[in-house]
């Protein structure tokens, strides 16, 4: 899936972008509903999506420990649907 597909399947259901950082080989981007917890973060390459996860606002990863917070998604209408 390419970032601009992305972006439109998360507008379709109800989620805004709320950052986006733009590198020279990779872009972020977290997208955030009103209600719920989790925010949907993505990382394309090239334009292509490689990297779909769901993370909860309030937790944050801890890189001494190992500890990535929320879950990674195969696709974005898992990531969608599990997002609460």
């Amino acid at each position: 899936m390419n970032i601009t597909n992305a972006r439109s399947k998360l507008a379709k259901a109800g989620f805004a972008i709320v950052s986006e950082d733009k590198g020279q080989l990779n872009s972020r981007l977290v997208a955030r509903k009103t209600g719920l917890r989790d925010d949907i973060l993505i990382v394309a390459q090239s334009g292509e999506v490689i990297i779909i996860r769901t993370k909860p606002r309030n937790e944050d990863d801890d890189m001494q420990s190992d500890h990535t917070a929320g879950s990674y998604w195969d696709n974005l209408t898992q990531a969608i649907k599990h997002a609460y």
